[in-house]
């Protein structure tokens, strides 16, 4: 699957592989032209074989730790998203195990969420938090380059990532514009 491409020639230079999300969007919509099958193959094969930028830890741990992969966090919240993007395509052609399994999946960011500060943050492997010790690493905190830590993610899972935060939050506020029946429930 892309990740994105100029001028013809793949630059790998994003994180995760949104093509899968614009190729499931067109199917879910009803573009004509597209070979179904073949488009979820791909994006199947990208989601659950290809050991890919961080997807092997994805698979296994349920995140991507950051001593092992830089941009961690961000990735794994890519792979979310077009986990559940993929979901749609598996529901549209009557796979409903996977679009579970795949639902169940796009939950994963949820794994970064550290209830002590609120925010989301990188981890190590064996669970621990990045940059709360003594262990940190120059080469894992450059995981996310951008500070250690996430206010939000899992944006397409806005009323869970509401359960997440306080009450006292400003994401609730954000939820009102997304409704439960927009998630997997109804994909036209």
């Amino acid at each position: 699957m892309p990740v994105w491409p100029l001028h013809g020639i793949e630059t790998g230079c994003m994180t995760g592989y949104h093509s899968a999300a614009v190729i499931a969007e067109a199917i879910n919509k009803g573009f004509q032209g597209i070979d179904i099958n073949a488009a979820y193959k791909a994006m199947m094969k990208r989601a659950m074989v290809d050991d890919y930028r961080g997807l092997g830890y994805y698979r296994k741990l349920h995140f991507i730790p950051a001593d092992f992969e830089e941009e961690s966090v961000s990735k794994t919240f890519e792979y979310c998203y077009d986990d559940w993007a993929i979901a749609h395509v598996a529901k549209k052609l009557f796979k409903p195990e996977v679009a579970s399994m795949l639902v169940e999946r796009s939950t994963y960011y949820r794994n970064y969420f550290d209830k002590s500060t609120g925010f989301m943050r990188p981890k190590f492997e064996d669970g621990s938090w990045a940059g709360s010790s003594e262990r940190k690493r120059s080469d894992s905190i450059q995981s996310d380059r951008y500070g250690p830590f996430r206010q939000m993610a899992g944006l397409h899972r806005v009323e869970r990532l509401a359960e997440q935060r306080s009450a006292s939050s400003t994401i609730p506020q954000v939820s009102l514009h997304f409704s439960e029946a927009e998630s997997l429930s109804s994909p036209s």
